[in-house]
C-alpha cells in the first residue's frame, strides 16, 4: 500500500510490477510455480529468497515490463 501511495505522488513516472501473482498466486506461499507450461522450483534453500531460476523469471518479467513501457529497447 505504501508503494502505491508513493507512486501516486509522481504519476506517469512510477510503475509497480506486481510479481505477487506470479510467485504467490492467491497470496499463498509456493516453492514452485507453473511457468511456461511446467512446474518450476523458484525458491532457494532457505525458502525465503528466490533461486537462480526464480531470479531469472523475475528479471525477464521486469525486462518485459520495461520494454513495454519503452524504457528498454526491444531485442
Amino acid at each position: 500500500m505504501a508503494l502505491e501511495i508513493a507512486g501516486a505522488q509522481v504519476p506517469g513516472r512510477v510503475r509497480l510490477i506486481n510479481v505477487d501473482l506470479l510467485f504467490t498466486p492467491n497470496y499463498a506461499y509456493r516453492d514452485s510455480i507453473f511457468y511456461r507450461g511446467r512446474d518450476v522450483s523458484v525458491r532457494g534453500p532457505d525458502g525465503d529468497h528466490l533461486s537462480a531460476v526464480g531470479d531469472t523469471i523475475l528479471e525477464s518479467t521486469i525486462a518485459r515490463a520495461l520494454r513495454s513501457d519503452g524504457v528498454l529497447e526491444a531485442r
